[in-house]
């Protein structure tokens, strides 16, 4: 029976080191956070797409008004929610603009200007983990203004 103390003294010792460590690695300090030029590097064992984070980007130029309208007429809403409703087949607008995203490939990026206009004009290049790539390319042909006011929209989603 004394050795079972002993073993029992011993791993609650050890799981006081384990949680002291990982809540030392695992606190992020403002040094820490992710900006837009230098994307986290991956992390195991963090929830599905979008990942929340702390980083606040400035807006994109743009109208997101206008944007929404594009939104619509171009029928983004059949694939993505925004504002609480839409399809449920690519991912949720609401709050992914500046969140960490991971990718079918295992990386993170942040949802920035650029991802997100990079995943309009060529959405195949950045897939988000557990979505299949079915948005369609045809979306690169829009109107420059169009795309950065559709930007600005999904931008203003951000919570």
């Amino acid at each position: 029976m004394a050795f079972y103390g002993k073993s029992l003294l011993k791993l609650g010792a050890m799981l006081g080191v384990a949680v002291a460590i990982l809540s030392l690695s695992c606190a992020k300090t403002p040094e820490q956070t992710p900006s837009p030029a230098s994307p986290a590097t991956p992390t195991s064992g963090q929830p599905a797409t979008p990942i929340p984070t702390a980083v606040s980007l400035p807006r994109p130029a743009g109208d997101p008004v206008a944007g929404e309208k594009v939104f619509n007429a171009q029928g983004c809403n059949a694939c993505h929610v925004a504002k609480g409703s839409g399809g449920q087949v690519a991912p949720k607008l609401d709050g992914f603009y500046g969140s960490m995203v991971k990718l079918t490939t295992g990386k993170e990026v942040l949802a920035d200007e650029a991802y997100i206009r990079e995943s309009i004009v060529n959405p195949g290049a950045k897939v988000a983990e557990k979505y299949q790539p079915i948005m369609p390319t045809s979306f690169a042909s829009l109107p420059p203004q169009d795309l950065q006011n559709l930007v600005a929209f999904i931008a203003s989603l951000a919570k």
